[in-house]
């Protein structure tokens, strides 16, 4: 039996001793033997968790081999490749920047890519100009909008609280601002995972501090790392509106809570064409089960990477009489064990162009 739904029965019948216990009025004997039954289903709610744990570190124990050994493979590949096989973590706006320049084989200054990410920065700031500690609007205003959606439906124990205080102090005022004071005056009723990233969200931004804005978020403390958390909501957003989804409902690319980097299996490389940009990366998967995630996570990535590759100037050798650009996807996605099987999926990614997902079992 899988041990998830093991526990979860061990824990119901827990609750249930426990009513019982509270609600009628056993005898001293029958009393003692709930008392007894109870402890005992305690020690073994207590053991199934244990092995869960233990069973979750194997796998993780596993994964890490597979991937190891699949990434070896990967480099060996005429195609790809040690360059491309390697690993990539982005947590910042300056760190995507960086990665969209080295991927593309452009050497470029840390200067230049200042430059770049200021740029970026004035896209996602709020129209009206203002830094307001109490009142925002635009990209801040927008992501917290959508936090909220995903905080009413995350595991609450008390949902009516929660709304009760959203009655008592609304989040977007009658003029379409988003108050700050009563994200925070909230923020104590969210779920306990929720509760660091949305205090996180609603810290007041300076946005004339550039390099606080383009660092990595830190663990506490400091308003500063904002700039990835909002470009990824931009990029996405504006993706579901360019393909007829809801802006403000991109759950389809943005992950909830959103993690705030970027991680990819294999890095790839970006090749530019006449008129057309190819994305190249991958993900390392154990088994064909994974294939649907796989997929996930590189339209997440590759979106992210496209829409990012638009704003800033690496395009100057794209040939000018093509116009629009046109964005070739390509996620791979490398299957440990089997044959050498190499099976290939193409769909319409509008307005980019297409998104294509290439499958190897190595």
């Amino acid at each position: 039996m899988d041990y998830i739904v093991l526990g979860t029965m061990l824990v119901v019948l827990l609750v249930i001793l426990t009513v019982t216990l509270n609600k009628y009025k056993l005898s001293s004997n029958h009393r003692r033997k709930y008392k007894k039954l109870k402890s005992n289903l305690y020690t073994l709610t207590k053991k199934v968790e244990e092995q869960h744990k233990v069973i979750g570190r194997l796998d993780s124990c596993l994964a890490q081999q597979n991937e190891k050994i699949t990434r070896h493979d990967i480099e060996k590949m005429k195609d790809f490749g040690s360059d491309f096989a390697q690993g990539v973590k982005i947590t910042s706006l300056k760190e995507a920047v960086q990665h969209i320049f080295g991927r593309s084989e452009k050497n470029v200054e840390d200067q230049h890519v200042i430059i770049e990410c200021s740029k970026i920065r004035d896209v996602l700031r709020p129209s009206d100009g203002a830094n307001n500690s109490d009142y925002v609007t635009g990209i801040q205003r927008d992501l917290l909008i959508w936090y909220l959606e995903g905080v009413r439906g995350y595991r609450l124990k008390s949902p009516s609280e929660l709304e009760d205080k959203l009655r008592r102090f609304p989040w977007v005022g009658e003029d379409g601002k988003l108050s700050l004071v009563n994200v925070r005056k909230c923020i104590r009723f969210v779920h306990k995972d929720l509760k660091q990233t949305l205090a996180f969200l609603a810290q007041t931004i300076d946005w004339d501090d550039l390099n606080s804005f383009i660092s990595p978020r830190p663990k506490k403390g400091k308003a500063k790392g904002h700039g990835l958390y909002f470009l990824m909501h931009h990029l996405y957003a504006s993706h579901c509106r360019a393909t007829s989804a809801t802006a403000h409902k991109p759950q389809s690319l943005f992950s909830f809570p959103p993690p705030g980097e970027i991680e990819i299996d294999a890095q790839g490389r970006i090749e530019t064409g006449p008129g057309t940009i190819k994305i190249k990366m991958g993900e390392i998967k154990i088994s064909k089960e994974k294939i649907p995630e796989a997929k996930k996570q590189l339209k997440r990535s590759l979106v992210f990477f496209a829409g990012l590759h638009k704003l800033i100037a690496v395009n100057d050798d794209v040939s000018p009489c093509a116009s629009p650009i046109c964005y070739d996807l390509i996620g791979y996605i490398f299957i440990s064990g089997g044959t050498n099987v190499t099976k290939t999926e193409v769909l319409p990614l509008p307005p980019l162009g297409k998104i294509s997902y290439l499958i190897f079992n190595s």
